[in-house]
């Protein structure tokens, strides 16, 4: 069954989360990346592609060096751009021709071109459209927001989003532009304003152990909070580059209350696709809860192995060490006995050198007296 987009937005907010940074900000980085993608492989020869890129006069400054990070597109970057170069040097072969000497016939050619407007297709970029890409995923962005918003009062939601970076202030005020009445929007900002107190903290100890007083003091955390707080206050670099301030307009217009029925607005949904959507929703969040406990139970269940493996390790050493502790104490009684032997041997000569110091004519009583005539004489 094909999964709603708010069930994706919702998982996809989650595992942003673990990310670095702001969660919709990668998540609006990603979903770029991914449609520049598809529009190289499955756009180029597409004519409605080609007109929208000539009427945002090619991609933005962030999406067409994005092209850089797509695989293999080389070739769709030729043929889209083959394109619009030979619009670009139209225009300016028309801006030419509307600017030669000024005759009257002149003039009124120039009369005729007005409609055409080639200055403000040459050189002003503030009424062309906006970037296709940027277009297809403000849709994205303002439902990761109301997602967001929708379930910061979910416990595993708000277990995930409370370790993670947290909105910066760009999508943060997006939030609130358009959403502004809705229930969870104090939560939302409760969670920031713990955030931003936090890396003020760490941005004081930054500034702190920079004065040559405290410079010999370690850096922790805080070392990298300078870097932390550009993403902060203005956005993942890139994701808010010229033609974002359209996309972010935009966006907010389409999401304003439904209340009043709106013409254009989304028929309302039913109770049953409420109801399917919900159970839906559910049953996801029950399924990646038990890959996450599987995952937690093999990673026991490895460790468990892994124990026991080495305890079977550690028996095996120590039949080794047994082993060799007996062939130890066995050769120990052997030097024993050995040791024994030659106490006895040794004794049996002593006793033979007494004898012979003593000589055949001294007797047995006067062993000492014997012995002491002997050192004299030597």
């Amino acid at each position: 069954m094909r999964r709603s987009a708010k069930v994706v937005a919702y998982f996809d907010l989650v595992d942003a989360c673990k990310e670095e940074g702001c969660p919709v900000c990668f998540l609006v980085a990603k979903i770029s990346l991914r449609s520049m993608g598809n529009l190289m492989w499955e756009g180029v020869n597409d004519p409605s592609t080609r007109g929208n890129l000539v009427a945002s006069q090619g991609f933005c400054n962030w999406h067409a060096w994005m092209i850089l990070q797509v695989p293999h597109s080389q070739s769709g970057t030729a043929i889209l751009h083959e394109h619009l170069v030979r619009e670009q040097t139209e225009i300016l072969r028309r801006l030419q021709r509307a600017h030669r000497a000024d005759q009257p016939w002149k003039r009124l050619l120039r009369s005729l071109y007005r409609s055409f407007d080639p200055s403000a297709a040459a050189g002003r970029r503030d009424k062309k459209s906006p970037c296709p890409i940027c277009a297809q995923v403000r849709s994205f962005e303002a439902t990761y927001l109301s997602t967001c918003l929708e379930h910061m009062t979910d416990l595993d939601f708000q277990r995930s989003f409370t370790g993670s970076f947290g909105l910066c202030v760009p999508h943060l005020n997006m939030a609130v532009s358009v959403h502004p009445d809705h229930p969870n929007l104090p939560a939302l900002l409760d969670q920031h304003i713990t955030k931003m107190e936090a890396l003020r903290g760490e941005l004081q100890e930054f500034i702190r152990k920079h004065d040559y007083r405290y410079r010999r003091e370690p850096m922790g955390d805080e070392g990298t909070a300078w870097r932390r707080s550009i993403e902060l206050l203005a956005g993942r670099g890139g994701v808010f580059g010229p033609d974002r301030p359209l996309a972010v307009l935009e966006a907010s217009q389409a999401h304003q209350p439904e209340e009043g029925g709106a013409e254009g607005a989304e028929p309302p949904v039913t109770e049953i696709q409420e109801e399917r959507e919900r159970l839906q929703f559910e049953n996801e969040k029950l399924r990646r809860r038990i890959n996450e406990i599987t995952k937690l139970w093999s990673d026991e269940s490895s460790r468990a192995a892994s124990l026991h493996f080495q305890v079977y390790e550690l028996s095996k050493d120590k039949q080794v060490l047994e082993f060799n502790l007996a062939g130890a104490r066995g050769e120990n009684q052997g030097w024993e006995t050995t040791v024994s032997r030659l106490r006895d041997e040794i004794a049996a000569l002593q006793a033979e050198i007494r004898r012979l110091k003593e000589g055949p004519g001294e007797t047995e009583d006067s062993p000492v007296t014997g012995e002491s005539s002997l050192n004299t004489g030597t």
